[in-house]
């Protein structure tokens, strides 16, 4: 095969596992094919869960062009992840199967692969592995299995601003090594791991959040919104704080140039470690094809997106469609303050798509039929995400502010208002809005206990009812589409020009430093065989 490098001659073999949340993995198949594409070759073994295996194929294969070399040095694996393919937090059984998988990577043992090497070579055993931040359990598989030492990189799919509250040291904004409190009140009282996590790592007391590249914040401000699932917030951070304390190294998805006060406190705080911490984003697709079409798992719903983006693009001209998603998990706990925000957006004439991937969201008869007479709405079970924002007729983008999105936002120059429910998301809408001037921040739409509780930038809580949402609603609409909204469509652009600098269609394998940098390493042995 034309291009083809056996397996004794590559330089390195890493392994990347992620959790199945489309957010943390799509930007991580664009890593997987750059460290593939890399000189001299670098072999990636991806493993993923069968439920996304195909969409993952599409979504890499975006940063190929035809006949390009090193499709030979990728290949794609499916985990088993239950009978009924249903999402679990725990992800035991593709844990599991992930473990058999890696032993048979490291015994150098042909794996079933529908994207491959393109030959009958088998790669040598892996002598680095990414693993997403939520994948404990596969990081101490991989140290189990490995009869030598194996780097083990920590993939952060989220903000850094966000990621050094909760789990670096109070010298950088952060709560410190909190696992030993917890353990001593499980032992205390006899509680389960799990509730005492989740009470110690949500529970607010009024206190001040101070991380670089963030406002001061007080601590109640993280949770915006009532929470859909609860009971597993506290077990996940403990659990993403052991990781990061384990491995040797992190990589994060976001930019140094969106948040270079993070960045470079997650660089020294590692460094202090002697450890290496590298910001690798933006990660899009490397060819133009970005522009035109996304990788939706649903062809049907793409075709008809673009059939309505033109239609609007014809009618009412550019910039001027509200893309509307909270991604494919949020959804509002009290859906209608969503409604009356779309009461004011058919009272003001805007075109519209909502996006309502959330296996939460339900759309009641009476908003979809109010929707079949507007027209000028559309409802989109899974959105083309980019596809919807690189194209000319989109305006703003209302966002549940998750990193993801942000990201493909300011890569696509389009301005946000921030509709944040938690984790990292009220850390990019305050960046976003108060920071960085690019776009605007829902304040009134708040609800939960903490969502309701004062702002530290106001002073004030949120009123929180149905008239305080309409005219905050009309209020931030109309700004959008005036001056104010043009000086931060400005700013967007200064910033979109600023993150992609030295992207160009001329060059689609562009890196940055931090990225040649995580190549290198990933070609050298672990510093215990050295």
């Amino acid at each position: 095969m034309n291009g083809h490098i056996p397996s004794f001659q590559l330089f390195g073999h890493v392994v990347l596992l992620s959790h199945e949340a489309w957010g943390h993995m799509r930007s991580l198949c664009v890593l997987a094919a750059r460290i593939a594409q890399s000189t001299p070759p670098v072999y990636v073994t991806f493993f993923v869960p069968n439920k996304v295996h195909d969409r993952v194929i599409k979504e890499v294969s975006r940063n190929f062009g035809v006949g390009d070399a090193g499709l030979n040095h990728l290949r794609i694996v499916g985990l088993y992840d239950g009978e009924d393919g249903t999402h679990s937090f725990s992800m035991e059984e593709q844990f599991e199967t992930f473990s058999r998988s890696f032993a048979d990577a490291y015994a150098q043992l042909q794996l079933s692969s529908k994207m491959s090497a393109g030959s009958e070579d088998i790669p040598p055993s892996p002598n680095a592995v990414i693993l997403d931040m939520m994948c404990s359990e596969a990081l101490r598989a991989v140290r189990r299995l490995s009869r030598i030492p194996v780097k083990i990189y920590t993939w952060i799919a989220g903000m850094l601003s966000f990621m050094l509250y909760p789990f670096s040291p109070e010298s950088y904004g952060g709560r410190g090594d909190y696992r030993e409190r917890i353990m001593h009140e499980v032992k205390r009282t006899g509680r389960c791991f799990e509730e005492v996590a989740d009470e110690v790592m949500t529970s607010t007391d009024g206190s001040i959040i101070r991380v670089p590249g963030i406002p001061p914040m007080f601590d109640h401000e993280i949770h915006p919104q009532e929470m859909i699932v609860k009971g597993v917030v506290g077990f996940l951070w403990v659990m993403i704080q052991q990781v990061i304390a384990e491995c040797d190294g992190v990589i994060s998805n976001s930019s140094d140039v969106y948040e270079p006060e993070a960045a470079a406190s997650l660089k020294n705080w590692f460094a202090e470690t002697g450890r290496e911490a590298y910001v690798v984003g933006p990660l899009l697709p490397a060819y133009g094809e970005i522009l035109t079409r996304d990788n939706s798992p649903r062809a049907r719903d793409t075709s008809e997106v673009e059939e309505f983006l033109t239609s609007v693009l014809q009618s009412h001209g550019v910039k001027s469609l509200l893309y509307i998603s909270f991604g494919t998990v949020f959804w509002p706990t009290e859906p209608d303050k969503l409604w009356t925000f779309l009461d004011v957006v058919i009272s003001m004439k805007i075109p519209f798509i909502l996006s309502h991937a959330s296996p939460f969201a339900s759309i009641p008869d009476s908003v979809a039929e109010k929707l079949a007479h507007y027209k000028l709405g559309m409802l989109c079970p899974w959105s083309p995400q980019q596809t919807i924002l690189a194209h000319p007729v989109t305006g703003w983008f209302v966002t549940h502010s998750g990193h993801n999105s942000v990201v493909e936002a300011i890569s696509m120059g389009v301005p946000m208002i921030c509709w944040p429910y938690h984790a990292d998301q009220p850390f990019n809408a305050i960046r976003l809005s108060e920071i960085l001037d690019v776009g605007f921040e829902l304040l009134e739409v708040r609800s939960g206990e903490c969502g309701m509780k004062p702002l530290y930038r106001t002073g004030k809580p949120p009123r929180g009812t149905d008239q305080a949402i309409r005219e905050e609603t009309s209020s931030i609409l109309q700004r959008a589409l005036g001056p104010e909204g043009a000086r931060k469509r400005g700013n967007m652009e200064t910033l979109r020009r600023r993150v992609l600098k030295g992207r160009r269609e001329e060059n689609p394998y562009w890196q940055d430093a931090d990225t040649d940098r995580l190549v290198r390493s990933l070609r050298s042995p672990h510093p215990g065989l050295v």
